[in-house]
């Protein structure tokens, strides 16, 4: 259920936010990434990972943000805005089909992550780059 959420929640940001499309992709690359992460807890609890090169990001810079040349630090925002809004629409699709959970602040985790082994993963092709969602169950 969270998985389905979450690509109808990343498909929404896509057509929304970035006036855009994302098509599932079947696996994805090593590279490095931005990496932002978000806990949602209740029915379920998990840690979100949201992945994203440095091209797709400054891409969505543009389209989201009109910064032609972000710096860091508007990139290392840009991805907690990001989780936070694919996130937080998961929910509202998680909740319209009975799986309800809340969700924590997005953190920001580093600018060099390679994607770690998770229960669910998630790979997106966005203007030929390759971005990831990720989730890992949390025992709590």
């Amino acid at each position: 259920m969270l998985k389905k959420a979450l690509i109808e929640a990343t498909y929404f940001f896509a057509k929304n936010a970035l006036n855009s499309d994302v098509t599932l992709f079947e696996s994805c690359p090593i590279d490095k990434y931005y990496a932002a992460s978000i806990d949602v807890f209740g029915d379920e609890n998990h840690s979100i990972f949201i992945y994203i090169n440095k091209n797709s990001l400054k891409k969505m810079a543009y389209l989201f943000l009109f910064e032609e040349e972000p710096t860091d630090e508007v990139l290392r925002d840009l991805i907690k805005e990001i989780a936070n809004l694919i996130v937080g629409k998961a929910k509202v699709v998680a909740g319209e089909n009975g799986l309800y959970v809340d969700i924590a602040t997005p953190n920001f985790i580093c600018e060099d992550a390679q994607a770690i082994q998770n229960d669910i993963e998630i790979n997106f092709m966005f203007e030929g780059e390759i971005f990831s969602i990720a989730a890992k169950a949390k025992n709590e």
